[in-house]
């Protein structure tokens, strides 16, 4: 296993004993550590059964190159904009869980917004624990 499969491996052994079916991730640093992809713009769904990169035109081919663990997801717009089709993209779990220290208020409204049917947990410090 590589590093970033034995991160992903963590990541969802923790969601499993938080009872998440999922995890947005949207901080740089933490979409680094857990795909390999250094662009700019791009967030992770992270499912026990998929991980899946978020990204616009600009990056595909960079994120294929630097996450071949991940399928990659053409982000159209904001993620308001694209959300839906990158939760459908990721099975569509009902509940998912989100960066609290990463997220803005405005963002969270988006998000509630664009994906009404999913119920969004806030966690904290879960890929800086891992």
């Amino acid at each position: 296993m590589t590093q970033i499969q034995d991160r992903l491996a963590e990541v969802c052994r923790v969601l499993e004993e938080k009872n998440l079916p999922a995890l947005l991730v949207m901080q740089a640093e933490n979409r680094r550590y857990l795909s390999g992809f250094t662009g700019s713009a791009g967030v992770l769904l992270i499912t026990p059964t998929r991980a899946i990169l978020s990204t616009d035109f600009r990056y595909w081919e960079q994120a294929t190159k630097q996450s071949p663990d991940f399928t990659v997801y053409q982000a159209k717009g904001a993620l308001k904009d694209h959300l839906l089709g990158l939760v459908t993209e990721g099975g569509s779990p009902i509940r998912i869980g989100f960066e609290t220290n990463t997220v803005t208020v405005a963002q969270y409204q988006d998000m509630q917004k664009a994906v009404p049917q999913v119920e969004w947990s806030g966690v904290n410090g879960l890929i800086e624990n891992v």
